[in-house]
């Protein structure tokens, strides 16, 4: 089985909280729109994680990547300010 080591932050800054309070308000938009997505269906149950990429997509959040790089595990994320808009 592989392991995944973890690293304890000691350093907590106002920059590393507000990273986490800007995460917490995508969340929250993201969660609105697939209860929305649910109850323009209808509230049919059994679409609640298609609701949930759909509503990812429409609202922009970006797409992680995962890698493995020297027997530990690398994610990222590309923040909504790196990212080209789309033009309508």
């Amino acid at each position: 089985m592989s392991q995944v080591e973890v690293q304890k932050v000691d350093k907590s800054s106002k920059d590393t909280l507000a990273v986490f309070g800007g995460l917490a308000k995508r969340l929250g938009a993201i969660e609105r729109r697939a209860f929305d997505l649910f109850e323009k269906r209808g509230r049919e149950l059994g679409h609640d994680v298609e609701d949930w990429l759909n509503a990812e997509q429409e609202l922009g959040w970006p797409a992680p990547e995962l890698s493995e790089k020297d027997r530990a595990y690398e994610i990222q994320i590309a923040s909504p300010a790196s990212r080209p808009r789309k033009s309508k």
